[in-house]
């Protein structure tokens, strides 16, 4: 089970999961989260029909209109509280992944930024405990962290300001 785990004020737009390598053919997953109401069935509109269901107080993340400027149609984000709204979703990815999305900071993680990618601020979490194939997307600090398991190996992105959307893409070969 995998969440877009957000425990800090944020708004993330287009989430894509893919089995590497990353090509339309390969896609496992693509959550445009572009809902219009809070609490709604996080629909996956990719090939593996893993739709996502939001939770934490109030029903889970907000829809928002605040998006990057992207040449797609992209209405709307979700907007997460920054202490317990996430979505889960029920699948398993444990090799070969890439993962893409649009995230703006609204305050920094958890973590000092140069840390494991388990103890920064989820968000796309796959995080299994002890010593096994995970992986996740974390938000550590002002940096973005990406990390897999087995054993633990952790890359970090440079400083990123906050109230600005920024895209992420990372993979694990």
């Amino acid at each position: 089970m995998y969440r877009l785990k957000i425990f800090v004020t944020i708004c993330i737009v287009g989430v894509s999961v893919y089995a590497s390598p990353a090509h339309a053919a390969n896609m496992l997953g693509h959550w445009a989260l572009d809902e219009t109401t809070q609490g709604s069935t996080v629909v996956d509109s990719g090939v593996g029909g893993n739709n996502g269901t939001p939770s934490g107080s109030g029903g889970g993340p907000s829809p928002s209109t605040n998006v990057p400027t992207v040449n797609f149609s992209n209405p709307r984000s979700y907007s997460f509280n920054g202490s317990n709204q996430y979505v889960q979703i029920a699948s398993s990815f444990t090799s070969a992944v890439s993962v893409t999305f649009w995230f703006r900071p609204l305050a920094n993680g958890s973590g000092g930024g140069n840390d494991n990618w388990y103890n920064g601020t989820g968000l796309f979490d796959a995080e299994i405990g002890g010593v096994t194939n995970d992986f996740g997307v974390t938000w550590s600090a002002n940096h973005v962290e990406f990390g897999i398991g087995n054993p633990d190996v952790t890359i970090h992105s440079g400083a990123l300001a906050l109230d600005t959307w920024h895209h992420v893409a990372a993979t694990w070969q």
